[in-house]
């Protein structure tokens, strides 16, 4: 080893990580180019020199881009969905429970720019396994919604499915679209206005079911 010019080792390259620390990194380096250049504009070798390690070295912590991808995404989904169905608390009253649910979605999306948009750029995904996460994150919370209105209301079950289905579309259109052209509407303003659709829209039918 080549003597440092003060008599210590001199050390070439990036320093050993931890492999869980190093893995912790790829994921970061990866996301962080799927964000940037798509799923099919990023390459294995894009993200081996984003992260600093040789092709090989990112082959032992990944088998393939699909499988890298994947796991980030469905961490991201995991971490909306969490956040969103946490809030679903039957002991809050009717409209305080429905603005909970608007605010988590809209503060995940504001604050996790990254993770929504694998979302919102898996949603049109020509991969069918990619797609179905998004897809089966929209029937999922649609399922949660469906429960909670149906406990809480005097409304039918089809049609709590019915609602539920158009609560959770209306929440990933509506933030979708607030993510990528705000307009200058704050996020406040964005959670009043999709609150108030909401809970004022389910009300009327449990008014017109009691009338």
């Amino acid at each position: 080893m080549k003597p440092s010019p003060r008599g210590r080792p001199f050390k070439s390259g990036t320093p050993r990580l931890p492999r869980a620390e190093r893995r912790e990194s790829l994921l970061k380096a990866a996301t962080e180019s799927f964000v940037e250049r798509g799923y099919d504009g990023t390459s294995m070798d894009s993200i081996a020199e984003r992260g600093g390690v040789s092709k090989p070295v990112l082959y032992q912590h990944f088998d393939s881009k699909h499988d890298l991808y994947m796991e980030i995404l469905l961490a991201a989904v995991r971490q909306l969905r969490d956040r969103v169905t946490a809030v679903l608390d039957n002991s809050q009253a009717p409209y305080d429970r429905v603005r909970a649910v608007v605010t988590a979605y809209f503060t995940f999306v504001d604050e996790e720019c990254d993770a929504s948009k694998l979302i919102y750029t898996a949603a049109v995904a020509s991969d069918q396994q990619i797609y179905s996460v998004v897809q089966n994150l929209r029937h999922s919370l649609a399922r949660e919604f469906a429960d909670n209105i149906a406990s809480s209301a005097e409304i039918d079950k089809p049609t709590a499915e019915l609602l539920g289905h158009g609560l959770a579309g209306m929440l990933t259109t509506a933030s979708e679209h607030w993510f990528s052209e705000s307009n200058g509407i704050t996020r406040e303003d964005a959670i009043r206005s999709l609150t108030k659709v909401s809970f004022f829209g389910i009300n009327s039918l449990d008014e017109d079911a009691a009338s």
